[in-house]
């Protein structure tokens, strides 16, 4: 048995992976059910690739939005480059990425997961670990009390916050920034100025990224994610008649926007010191956090889910579980090399400031997108094919 905390997309997406290959789990949800405020939704090709073979193509292609462009805009030039990321077809099964949201994702694993006969158990938070040769006992909370639960393995995919991770005393290194980030949702149609369903605005104060979510009905969400402005105060900063007026800037004189929802977040920069304790194992936000642009944390996250489960596979096959120091190498050499770096690298093409500097940054962006071999490497980059490519390689 599998014992695996977090019914996030990590956790899920590890459960389902382990279930198809006949191993035991048992999910560990903290919550009641799955949260459905805005959060995680893109999923890259790369992603999308490692899916495929859990079975949910059917229903993530039905539900989520295909998004095949990509776009960067400059506030003063317009619009700098645009990419198209059918030309990844032949390197991926998916030239496109899919726009949907984490909560969906993960109910349709839950389905799958149940006619498996896999337990997933909501509203059980995990407080307390211990582990021995032999096996990982894992204290938990329930609305009826407490009980001490058994498995051969544990899989912390428990977030940021994680309390097994602290449990262990293994280090989060890495930093945070004094910056805040807010995120907001509505129902207003960008397309309607120009815009892609994936744009990235350059700005050196109000950069932006905007991204079109499918919400199960006609008129798709549009979600915004912007920096906090200096002088702002962080109890106002997500206030919806603030962020109205802050995305003034992307509409027509005249035009004005409705908030549905909005939050806000601090970003940390961080890997954990290891992904491996003895028979426990850390993913997603639990291992490594990281800055919202580039879409990568969720991705990330789910692509650990997938080596995981298949080196824990090896384990049960062999008996030998010298495959999790692999897990450890391959996810946390990654995390180290582009999750502390590519988030930086994107958000600074953005905010780019001095005048010459963003001159020299859109005139590199054009010849990149006339020039079809950098223009390749750059959608392989940000599409995450590189990053699979690069684990798989290390023994």
């Amino acid at each position: 048995m599998v014992l695996i905390a977090g019914g996030g997309p990590v956790g899920m997406s590890t459960a389902l992976a382990l279930a198809l290959k006949g191993i035991p789990v048992t999910v560990l949800e903290a919550a009641a059910t799955f949260a459905d405020d805005p959060r995680a939704s893109s999923i890259h090709p790369a992603t999308l690739d490692l899916l495929e073979p859990l079975g949910l193509e059917e229903e993530i292609m039905a539900l989520g939005h295909r998004v095949s462009t990509w776009q960067f805009w400059d506030r003063v030039e317009g619009p700098v480059v645009k990419l198209h990321l059918d030309e990844l077809e032949g390197l991926t099964n998916h030239p496109f990425r899919i726009q949907l949201e984490q909560h969906v994702l993960c109910g349709l694993i839950l389905k799958r997961l149940q006619a498996l006969g896999a337990e997933v158990r909501f509203e059980t938070r995990v407080t307390g670990v211990s582990q021995d040769d032999n096996r990982v006992q894992v204290e938990v909370e329930t609305p009826t009390g407490s009980e001490t639960l058994t498995g051969a393995y544990l899989v912390a995919a428990d977030g940021g916050r994680s309390t097994i991770r602290k449990a262990l005393d293994i280090p989060f290194e890495g930093y945070s920034l004094s910056e805040l980030f807010v995120v907001v949702t509505t129902l207003h149609d960008f397309s309607r100025y120009g815009y892609e369903d994936a744009c990235h605005f350059a700005d050196p104060d109000e950069w932006a990224t905007l991204f079109r979510v499918p919400n199960g009905k006609d008129r798709p969400f549009w979600r915004i994610s912007m920096p906090v402005l200096p002088g702002i105060p962080r109890e106002e900063a997500a206030r919806f008649d603030v962020c109205a007026d802050r995305l003034r800037i992307l509409l027509d004189e005249g035009d004005s926007v409705e908030i549905l929802h909005s939050n806000l977040y601090g970003v940390h920069q961080r890997v954990a010191a290891r992904f491996r304790e003895g028979r426990i194992l850390l993913a997603g936000d639990a291992a490594h956090v990281n800055g919202p642009t580039g879409a990568l944390g969720m991705n990330f996250g789910i692509q650990d889910a997938i080596f995981l489960a298949d080196q824990l596979a090896r384990v049960y096959e062999t008996g030998a579980d010298a495959a999790l120091d692999r897990y450890d190498r391959q996810r946390r050499t990654l995390a180290e090399a582009i999750l502390q770096t590519q988030p930086q690298r994107i958000k600074q093409r953005l905010e780019t400031r001095e005048p010459e500097e963003r001159r020299r940054r859109n005139e590199a962006l054009r010849q990149m997108g006339a020039d079809p071999a950098r223009r390749l490497e750059f959608l392989k980059e940000q599409c995450m094919l590189n990053s699979v490519q690069e684990a798989l390689a290390i023994a």
